[in-house]
This record gives structure tokens, sequence and C-alpha cells, in this order.
């Protein structure tokens, strides 16, 4: 166990999650996983925002969802190849609309400060393309959360990437941790214990009551993405999911009730 990494045990017992989630911030108003994003979030009263990991050529981590940097900036080509200092040159605002003309990639590290400034608690996922990918950004994921100041009951970490998963059980951390899917699994339980997850994320359309019931026998939260839909969010809350994510935060009732952690 890589345990040496960390000064404190992981605590598992006070984690509160709101029943929205900023999916890359308040992504609908806002240039995807930015700093005007974060802060228009919490601005529209969201407690907790969601952002995707990845790791540069150099091996920094950067907040960002695409392989490509074509979509979301005026750059061309993978991420991947990519150092820090190439990537902050990089417009990733513009797209969205002139106003956020020189809006910039974020590090790991920036986003930390941000969100302890605006009091947003952040599902971090990490997106890997590769097995050494998936190696490198969970180690240098790790390191940089050890020496920021950020309290245990502030962060999720979640992957779609099973090596990810597993790379994150030789550490000893106070951190959640969530597995993602495209699709239900069937005993989606004996996935979660293995890799010692605490939620599992999984698209709304394939969710229903049962399962919901199922999965929390267990003693698993069930988190659903993505809703842009008010009365989708209303069903989802009633079969009893624990919190939804959602690009526009504003839609439905922000309901303060939350789910505690057994």
């Amino acid at each position: 166990m890589h345990s040496s990494l960390f000064l404190q045990e992981p605590k598992s017992k006070d984690f509160i999650i709101p029943q929205k989630i900023a999916h890359r911030g308040s992504s609908f108003d806002a240039p995807e996983n930015t700093e005007s994003a974060m802060r228009m979030a919490a601005k529209h009263g969201a407690e907790m925002i969601e952002c995707d990991l990845q790791i540069t050529k150099d091996k920094e981590i950067v907040i960002f969802h695409d392989d490509m940097v074509d979509r979301t900036t005026n750059g061309k080509g993978k991420l991947e190849d990519f150092t820090l200092a190439e990537l902050k040159k990089l417009d990733c605002g513009l797209w969205k609309g002139s106003e956020f003309t020189g809006e910039r990639i974020l590090t790991l590290a920036e986003l930390i400060k941000l969100i302890n400034e605006l009091g947003l608690k952040a599902n971090l996922e990490l997106k890997s393309t590769n097995d050494k990918t998936a190696i490198n950004l969970v180690k240098k994921t790790m390191e940089i959360l050890n020496f920021l100041d950020i309290k245990p009951g502030k962060i999720i970490l979640s992957s779609f990437s099973r090596l990810c998963l597993l790379e994150l059980t030789k550490y000893t951390h106070p951190y959640k941790v969530g597995l993602i899917s495209k699709k239900w699994i069937p005993n989606i339980q004996n996935e979660l214990k293995k890799y010692g997850c605490w939620s599992f994320h999984v698209n709304h359309k394939f969710i229903d009551k049962e399962k919901v019931i199922s999965l929390k026998k267990f003693g698993f939260k069930c988190l659903s993405y993505t809703v842009d839909d008010a009365n989708a969010m209303h069903y989802l809350w009633s079969i009893g999911v624990d919190s939804i994510f959602t690009n526009n935060v504003t839609l439905g009732l922000y309901d303060k009730i939350a789910c505690i952690a057994i």
C-alpha cells in the first residue's frame, strides 16, 4: 500500500452529498470545466461540481473532458500530446461565447484552490486512454491531493476505468470512490466492493426503482447522469437516486435535503 502518501487514515462517515451536482461546472451557462463554469455553479446555488482529470505530456493534471482539444479550444490534437505550458496558451472559452475569450485550462491545483474559495465539493473523474496513463494519472492525482488544503468530506474520485479504480485501492486515502458506467451492471455490488467504492454513477436511462433499491440494500449510493429535464430529475429523486449530475443547476427545485453516508 502507498500509505506513506497520506498523513491521515480514511474518514468514511460524514460525506454529505447534495441532490444535484453541476456537471463540468455550470456548463449550460459557461464553457465546461473552466473557472467561469465553477463560479457560475456556485452563483446558482450548487454545492458540488463534477469535472474531468487528465494527464499531460509532462505529467501534470489538468481539468479537461475530451481526448482531443479541438471541440472546446482553438487548438488541435490529442491532449496527452501537449505539455501544460502548451495547453495554457489555448483559449478554452471563445467557443462558448465572446464574453469567455481568454479562458484558460485549469490545473488540478488551481481547481482545488477555486473550490475551497467557493465552498464547493467536487467529483473528480479520472480519465485515461491506456494502462500507462491510468497508473500515472492516479499517482500524480494522489500526490497533488495529499499536498493541497482539501478536506476529506469534499471529494469523490470516480472513473469508468477499472484500472484507475484498481490503482486507487493501492493508496490509503480519505476520499470516496465511485464507479461510472454507461448502463446498469447486474450484481454491480460485487464490483463496487472489489474497488472499494462508495457509489455507482450510471446513465439515467438505465435506472428504475427496483435497481436503486437493490443497490442501496448493499449500502451503496446511486448517482445518475446527465439529466437536464426537471421532470426526469424529480422522478429519479422519487425512486431514491441520491444525486443527479446536470449541466443546468437551475433546473428543478434546489432542495437542501441531503443523503448522509453510513
